[in-house]
């Protein structure tokens, strides 16, 4: 099955009722759901793992990332 286009999934979840905004630059979309979000919103980043990568590192801390300590 190939993949769906922004605008297909975007669709697809709007039909649920749930608000969507489809940013292409990766920066500016992980920025902006951090922004809309509140503190018990789901922010839900699909795409390569390229684009996922990028987005853990603006959550997850550089010394758990690089460092020695390593989440058990």
């Amino acid at each position: 099955r190939r993949a769906l286009s922004a605008a297909e999934l975007a669709s697809a979840i709007e039909g649920e009722g749930v608000p969507v905004t489809v940013e292409p630059i990766p920066e500016t979309a992980i920025e902006r759901a951090l922004q809309l979000a509140g503190p018990r919103d789901l922010v839900c980043i699909t795409g390569s793992l390229y684009l996922v990568g990028r987005a853990r590192e603006r959550w997850v801390p550089e010394i758990v990332l690089h460092g020695s300590s390593r989440p058990q």
